[in-house]
């Protein structure tokens, strides 16, 4: 009943650690899609793809200081 909600709430949390984390938050995406809107799940997978590939590979690996 309240899953869309939950969700919404960790996504935002999800968000902010990453960034704490130096990752971009374009790399995490919440949408909301009915079973029955296949086209509408490939066509938003899709464009997520394209604008990761367009962010390129994170640099957090080169920022860590260990």
């Amino acid at each position: 009943i309240n899953g869309n909600l939950k969700a919404r709430r960790r996504v935002k949390l999800l968000k902010e650690i990453l960034a704490r984390f130096g990752f971009d938050e374009r790399r995490v995406k919440l949408t909301w899609i009915g079973a029955s809107e296949g086209v509408d799940f490939a066509k938003t997978v899709k464009e997520l793809v394209a604008e990761v590939k367009a962010l390129g590979p994170s640099d957090v690996r080169t920022q860590m200081v260990i």
